[in-house]
């Protein structure tokens, strides 16, 4: 059993969903879990403002180690003071998972300022906010820590009506790289994850082929296990299923002093890529082809 006795894991949006399953199962496994969650509504969704302080007792009265944050992730001051929290508490941060998430679903032409500064202020800028003080204070545990990142299809892929989530998912991709190449002389590993789970932001499409948020749980724990290696990567995952992805490149057409009439006469080359088959195997993976070809969000939205 990959266990995680004596370390202290912090969990972004950790009081439904995948956010959740993850508090649960790392401390399942003897982590000290601080469950951070503002309990804000989504959609017709209640406020919950003890969400947070719930997971928390459900880890305790199964006989785990477990605190309750209700910061925001959406201000400096909130990021610092949740890493605080933990460093307090227990002396350390080992893990740090930001799970934490919005949407406000609104193609292009009528999205908002607002919506869009709400989405980044809690995925993006709330991956800074946190991910910057876990990063300083790993750097100074001679064991250094393991970062996660939420990202998703949108951010890779794109999807109907998610200027403002894929914006920030992309986003929280290549911050993470930055990351993992600025951490690797610490010990600190950084990965993003795209999730494929049922939750409050992602119903089922299909009822007979429900996601548990569990799913997930069980790769993020092998994951951010002490002896996994991997970092600076994009995972997928979700119903039993794991991959990495990737970015793609093509050989494209070279010439130098090319004239825009001759890249337009190698317009084919320029587009090609000489592993179509990969390509196409992320795009019509069995977890992630829904994503991409069922948009649930109306032309007028």
């Amino acid at each position: 059993m990959l266990r995680f006795d004596g370390d202290v894991v912090v969990v972004t949006g950790g009081a439904n969903g995948l956010g959740r399953a993850y508090a649960l199962e790392f401390a399942r496994r003897g982590a000290a879990v601080l469950v951070n969650d503002v309990g804000s509504a989504h959609s017709d969704l209640a406020v919950e403002p003890a969400a947070a302080q719930r997971v928390a007792d459900e880890i305790i009265a199964a006989g785990g180690v477990a605190a309750a944050n209700d910061l925001s992730v959406t201000s400096f001051e909130g990021g610092q003071a949740i890493v605080a929290d933990a460093l307090d508490r227990w002396g350390r941060i080992d893990v740090l998972i930001h799970s934490a998430g919005v949407m406000r679903d609104r193609t292009l032409a009528r999205l908002d300022p607002s919506e869009l500064h709400a989405v980044l202020d809690v995925h993006l800028s709330g991956g800074f906010h946190v991910g910057q003080p876990a990063f300083r204070a790993m750097k100074e545990q001679p064991t250094g820590g393991r970062i996660v990142m939420t990202s998703s299809t949108s951010g890779f892929f794109g999807v109907f009506g998610q200027a403002a989530y894929a914006a920030a998912k992309g986003a929280l991709a290549g911050m993470t790289r930055v990351i993992a190449l600025e951490g690797a002389r610490y010990s600190i590993r950084a990965n993003a994850l795209v999730p494929v789970a049922t939750t409050r932001l992602s119903p089922d499409r299909d009822p007979l082929s429900p996601r548990p948020p569990e799913d997930v749980a069980q790769f993020v724990v092998a994951l951010c296990h002490r002896d996994c290696a991997a970092t600076g990567m994009v995972f997928a995952a979700g119903g039993g299923w794991a991959g990495r992805m990737g970015v793609a490149v093509g050989q494209g057409f070279a010439q130098p002093g090319a004239a825009a009439e001759d890249v337009a006469a190698n317009w084919d080359r320029v587009t090609a890529l000489d592993f179509d088959e990969m390509a196409d195997g992320f795009a019509i993976g069995p977890f992630i082809d829904a994503q991409l070809s069922d948009s649930t969000i109306a032309p007028d939205v």
